[in-house]
């Protein structure tokens, strides 16, 4: 769980730095303007991990029966989960930043935590969606898209640019 608890905390502070919060990850240590939030190992993601795995096999066994998307579910757990750890990190500190109250403090991290379960199940949707309507568009503008095909490693590389000069100013 170490790995994943240092990914969790680099990727939060990655976007809480891209909302301009000075945020350094060290290690499992996620330092905030002055405060300080550990990942501790209960908050590592492999609860969200295993989650996600039963979220993905219930898409499976309910959703679409073709195996590209099935193949796809899975491939995405690992991912998903590491994004939705990031997600409840990124809300929680900010939250304990915010707010002032033990209580509220409290109530967050928690319901962030419950809350995790429904962006796992939007992300899987979202993909589900996007296989759909990519294999919709593909048949109907297969020769079109043979034709800009060439377009899309320059899009992808121009859009990785734009995000890199955005997050470093």
């Amino acid at each position: 769980s170490l790995p994943l608890q240092e990914q969790a905390a680099a990727g939060s502070a990655w976007i809480l730095q891209c909302f301009q919060y000075p945020a350094v990850a060290a290690g499992t240590t996620l330092l905030l303007g002055a405060d300080i939030f550990e990942v501790e190992h209960a908050c590592s993601g492999l609860r969200m991990f295993f989650g996600s795995l039963a979220m993905a096999t219930a898409f499976i066994f309910l959703g679409p029966r073709d195996r590209l998307t099935q193949v796809a579910l899975l491939l995405a757990v690992a991912p998903v989960a590491l994004l939705a750890n990031i997600v409840r990190i990124v809300v929680t500190a900010l939250t304990y930043q915010r707010a002032s109250n033990e209580l509220a403090r409290r109530f967050v991290h928690d319901f962030a935590g419950l809350l995790m379960v429904a962006v796992v199940f939007l992300l899987f949707g979202l993909l589900v969606t996007v296989i759909r309507l990519g294999r919709e568009w593909s048949r109907q503008n297969r020769d079109q898209f043979v034709r800009w095909l060439p377009v899309w490693p320059v899009a992808a590389i121009s859009t990785l640019v734009m995000v890199w000069l955005w997050h470093s100013r």
